[in-house]
């Protein structure tokens, strides 16, 4: 018997040209260079000498064999062989490629293979295989794929979901076999077109649709409006009518909106006009008369060629009377409270009608009865105010009794206004508070007992301005015993200490102020001079303003002795005492030192000793005049190169010119201006020339460059929105300054008109007039017309007048009468042009007068407004009336 042993995997064998690396039997090692091997006719392998079965593994000419047999398997665990030979495939859930395992489960090579062999079917993660590889295409269940998964969303130019092909709403859009659906088209009640949500109107299938859904609600659709309820047009139907008040009626029905006033009689009444509720299933039905209390009254309306009949009757039983608040104008004529009867406005003639007396008084905020000042009576029977003159301003209360037989309704008291509603303000910008007719207060602090009054207001009214004095508002206090107000000449009086909010009203708008009242006496609490430290020149002029204030931040009057100056031993020569004006609690001290090289701190003190405040003083002995510079003089209204032009308190500005030291210091003014010069665009200002006293423009032609003559300063004027450049010279040439003047002007000229348009006058009167042309608001006996429809070039706080010599004017002052202080800017002319020679057309003396018509007569009335302001008086605009009287 042979020899055998086994050789370790570490060992190599080279058989022919295989290598085995793992355990195999071989022969002994005395016959294993010369043993041989073949393949017998079964295709075992033998041993060549003895024919006998090789056992164990053997390598034979590139081939394994096992026990003889070419081995199909796993070798050493490892490789695959099949036939004797390393093979690709899969075996025992394993894929194999030339013997060496690959994958069992997973991707090898971009295929997908689950034990061992490519996979057909879907993954756990949803992905579909055949034959390992992600399908693309379509299954025979008819769902399409790409690279494994079910399409979503556009492919190939169409839309899927899930794999299908989509038909009907997807992501908000209509398709159909995966094509986006073209033109309208229905799905689930909802309209498409192209495919999405229809936007708008639309007519479909002959219903109307609203966006995606039918339309319901009134709508215009090709230039007509209904009513449509699920897309179609809903017929007008009356179902009832009723009253709503005295003048109104109510139908009830559908499609109301369709209905015009001619469609609608009421017996003895003409009916105005027909409005309809949003949804048109109600309309208001306004007339030109009242209906009769609780009487039975025909009302028809005709829809269509057919007419159907009602009965209305207003059941008038007044269960409770009011007054209704509201703001009338102190000088328009014709004005009257409203009676609220049930919440209904109610007029006297109406409840005299129906048997009931009406009785209204009236009182201030103070209780004094004032039912005679405004309504010419102890007891109003009308609630008519006067027309006698202008109605006095101010808060009201006033209250109405209603009485027939045993009935007596009485109101509450019920507030009501009478201001300058005419004034366009929108902003009141400024509110001066004075306080005892001395001081502006800076703090709107009161010591209880003082009085105060607001006499200064800055009205703002879009680009312009106006000011007021202490009169043109009213004022009202939230708490009168702390702050009361008398509403005659709105006086404020300080009554007990705490806070109360002061509202101003102007016109329409208002504004609060809120006033503080003290226990405590005004004292003086603080000195601030005007610069903390001060040179003075020995020989020169030096002088140093200070301003007083008391412990509430007010102008205080500081007397002789009120205030002590301390003045240090190092200033032997400064002196001074200072006093300080109610006004203002401002004052000066001169000083005239004698001895240069000084310094020192000089100290204020009140009389029990407490510091009020210190400058430090030093003393200098150059005294030339090296620089000037333009300053603003004391009789300057502006204290900055801005003008108002509206303000008479901002409308001009006065310069003076001052000297300076080499060291900077101030050394006086030039107290002569004779042949300064001074540059400016006399369109935008214009130097006042009149003879002020010390002004150096005195009697000099106001041309833009001027010469000046004796004086210390020179005074410019607004004159137009705009800005120019001051350049002042003095009497050498030399440029001193220059400054930047910058104007703002509201209304100064008439820049159009609003006229009504008469119809043809084709019958004889003598009421024809101005006013059927121009829009006018009458105002009380002895005060001129309001204009209304004027447009100026700028907007105005003012009223727009006319008087009676045909003036147009803005009412500055308000007092609706035309006065120096008014601006004039325009005035109304009238003319005839005949056309026939028949007749006369006579206009009086004024334009505004009556003109007189005696036919048979025909021509041409024209009406024109001519601009005042500008030179030629140019015509801004013109109506004409044609008169045709047969």
């Amino acid at each position: 018997m042979a020899n055998f042993k086994f050789v370790k995997s570490a060992t190599a064998l080279v058989l022919g040209a295989s290598v085995l690396t793992s355990a195999v039997v071989v022969p002994g090692a005395n016959a294993s260079a010369k043993t041989t091997y073949k393949v017998n006719k079964n295709g075992t392998l033998v041993n060549a000498k003895t024919n006998k079965t090789v056992k164990g593994y053997v390598s034979y000419k590139g081939k394994l064999y096992k026990d003889g047999k070419k081995f199909t398997g796993l070798y050493n665990k490892k490789y695959y062989y099949k036939s004797g030979v390393k093979a690709t495939g899969t075996y025992k859930g394993a894929y194999y490629v030339k013997g060496v395992k690959k994958v069992t489960t997973g991707t090898y090579n971009g295929k997908y293979y689950v034990k061992g062999a490519l996979y057909t079917g879907k993954t756990s993660k949803n992905v579909y295989y055949v034959k390992g590889v992600k399908f693309t295409g379509v299954t025979k269940y008819g769902y399409t794929y790409k690279d494994g998964k079910r399409v979503e969303g556009e492919y190939n130019g169409k839309v899927y979901t899930n794999g299908k092909l989509v038909t009907g709403v997807y992501k908000d859009k209509l398709y159909k076999a995966g094509v986006l659906v073209k033109g309208f088209a229905l799905e689930k009640e909802k309209l498409y077109k192209d495919g999405v949500l229809n936007i708008g109107l639309a007519l479909f299938q002959e219903k109307l649709y609203k966006d995606a859904g039918l339309a319901n609600g009134v709508i215009e659709y090709n230039n007509d409006t209904n009513a449509y309820e699920n897309g179609v047009v809903v017929p007008t139907a009356v179902a009832s009518v009723s009253a709503a008040n005295q003048s109104e009626i109510t139908l009830s029905g559908a499609a109301l909106g369709k209905l015009k006033a001619a469609d609608i009689t009421v017996a003895g009444n003409e009916v105005v006009s027909v409005t309809p509720s949003a949804d048109w299933k109600t309309a208001t039905v306004k007339l030109n008369g009242t209906l009769p209390a609780n009487t039975d009254v025909k009302a028809s309306v005709k829809v269509g060629t057919e007419t159907k009949d009602f009965t209305v009757n207003y059941k008038f039983g007044p269960k409770a009377v009011a007054l209704q608040t509201a703001t009338f104008d102190d000088d328009r004529k014709d004005q009257k409270l409203t009676v609220l009867v049930d919440g209904v406005p109610t007029s006297v003639d109406y409840l005299v009608s129906a048997g009931y007396s009406v009785q209204i008084r009236a009182w201030n905020n103070s209780g004094v009865d004032k039912t005679n000042d405004l309504f010419g009576s102890a007891i109003s029977t009308d609630g008519k105010f006067i027309n006698t003159a202008a109605l006095p301003t101010g808060a009201y209360k006033a209250q109405v009794t209603i009485a027939k037989g045993s009935t007596i309704l009485t109101s509450d008291k019920v507030d009501f206004n009478i201001a300058n509603i005419d004034n366009s303000a929108t902003t009141i910008k400024e509110a001066d508070l004075k306080v005892g007719g001395a001081f502006v207060s800076n703090s709107n602090t009161l010591v209880v007992g003082e009085t105060a009054q607001f006499d200064y207001l800055l009205v703002g009214t879009g680009s312009s301005s106006a000011e007021y004095g202490t009169t043109g508002y009213t004022v009202k206090s939230s708490d009168p015993t702390v702050v009361s107000v008398n509403p005659t000449n709105n006086v404020i009086t300080a009554n007990g200490i705490g806070t109360a909010t002061l509202t101003i009203t102007v016109g329409t708008v208002t504004k609060q102020v809120t006033v503080n009242v003290k226990g405590t006496a005004r004292k003086i609490a603080k000195v601030t001079p005007s610069s903390s430290s001060v040179k003075l020149i020995v020989g020169g002029t030096n002088t140093t303003s200070f301003t007083a204030t008391d412990q509430y931040g007010d102008p205080f009057a500081a007397a002789t002795g009120d205030i002590n100056e301390v003045y240090p031993s190092s200033l032997t020569s400064v002196t001074g005492d200072l006093t300080t004006s109610a006004a203002s609690g401002k004052g000066s001290l001169s000083f005239a030192p004698t001895v240069a090289g000084q310094t020192g701190t000089v100290t204020f003190k009140d009389v029990d000793g407490n510091v009020l405040g210190s400058f430090v003083a030093t003393t200098t002995a150059v005294n030339n005049s090296s620089k000037l510079d333009l300053a603003y003089d004391a009789s300057s209204l502006s204290s900055d190169d801005t003008l108002n032009g509206d303000l008479a308190s901002d409308n001009s500005v006065a310069y003076k010119v001052k000297k300076y030291s080499s060291e900077g210091v101030y050394n006086g003014d030039v107290s002569d201006l004779s042949n300064y010069q001074v540059l400016y665009n006399k369109d935008i200002i214009s130097l006042d020339t009149t003879a002020l006293t010390g002004g150096a423009g005195n009697g000099k032609a106001d041309n833009g460059d001027v010469t000046l003559g004796t004086g210390s300063f020179f005074k410019f004027n607004a004159k137009k929105s705009g800005t120019t450049t001051v350049t002042v010279k003095d009497a050498a040439g030399n440029v001193v300054a220059t400054k930047t003047i910058t104007v703002s002007m509201g209304a100064s000229k008439i820049t159009g008109v609003t006229w009504k348009s008469p119809a043809t006058i084709d019958y004889n009167t003598t009421t024809l007039n101005y006013k059927s042309v121009l829009d006018v608001t009458d105002g009380v006996t002895g005060k001129d017309a309001i204009l209304n429809g004027v447009t100026l070039d700028a907007t105005s706080a003012h009223k727009v007048r006319i008087d009676a010599t045909d003036n147009i004017y803005v009412d500055v002052n308000d007092d609706g009468t035309k006065t120096a202080a008014d601006l004039v800017i325009g005035k109304l002319v009238v003319s005839y042009t005949p056309v026939s020679t028949t007749g006369t057309v006579t206009p009086g003396t004024n334009a505004v007068d009556n003109v007189t018509v005696a036919g048979p007569v025909e021509g041409v009335l024209t009406y024109k407004v001519v601009d005042t302001t500008t030179a030629g008086n140019p015509v801004v605009a013109t109506k004409a009336i044609n008169i045709n009287v047969k």
